[in-house]
């Protein structure tokens, strides 16, 4: 008999013979099926083979000494290279919003399960708070690859009120911040000044963005006459 093990990022299968007899010689036949290929000869009882090509493969193991022969016959189904680091480098997003981790670069049909550190089993996640995740993809071959990705929150620009004087509406907020002001959901305009001259009746409200465009949100006031 033998064993392997298969590392799909590099396509490399390493085997092992377990002939019970003292043997002596050990060869090796690899031959892709369904193809015009001729097969490849290795000598050996351990071999490792980095296979070029995706596939069904018959690997035909043969141990011998001057008394005994002795062969197995095995077939091995190699799957298309999944790259390393297939979650995408470390990140980071704002703490108002959520961030969605994929398993990328994993064809779908090649995978049998998924298993993420926060115990989910789809082929994709929802992060909503800091650390660092995890999923071991098991492909249809039995090999398994693990990625790890870890995500950091972004704080939030302090929430500030709107005061009205007059026809204008003033946003306490911190120098350089950017702010964006809004009439009904309708965006209306953006600067640092802090300002807005009210010209129509609504519901407005402005959102406070920092150096990394995180924001937040003041509170609305409602006004019910325009100019």
């Amino acid at each position: 008999d033998f064993r392997y093990k298969y590392d799909c990022t590099e396509n490399t299968v390493s085997f092992d013979g377990l002939d019970t007899f003292n043997s002596t010689n050990h060869l090796w036949k690899v031959k892709k099926k369904f193809s015009n290929q001729g097969q490849s000869i290795y000598n050996g009882k351990q071999l490792s083979v980095t296979f070029q090509d995706s596939g069904i493969y018959t690997i035909n193991y043969i141990a011998s000494n001057s008394n005994k022969t002795d062969s197995i016959a095995k077939e091995i189904t190699i799957l298309s290279r999944v790259k390393k680091d297939f979650l995408g480098k470390d990140t980071s997003f704002c703490k108002n919003s959520v961030y969605h981790v994929k398993a990328n670069a994993i064809s779908s049909p090649d995978v049998h399960s998924y298993q993420w550190s926060t115990g989910d089993s789809s082929r994709s996640i929802d992060i909503s708070s800091s650390g660092s995740y995890s999923v071991v993809v098991t492909l249809r071959s039995v090999c398994q690859v693990l990625d790890t990705i870890t995500v950091s929150g972004i704080s939030l620009p302090a929430k500030t009120n709107i005061t009205r004087t007059g026809d204008t509406l003033t946003l306490l907020s911190t120098i350089n911040d950017s702010i964006a002001w809004y009439r009904d959901g309708v965006f209306l305009s953006s600067d640092h000044s802090g300002r807005l001259t009210v010209e129509e009746k609504g519901r407005y409200y402005a959102r406070v963005f920092n150096a990394q465009d995180c924001f937040s949100s003041s509170d609305t006031i409602l006004i019910v006459t325009g100019k």
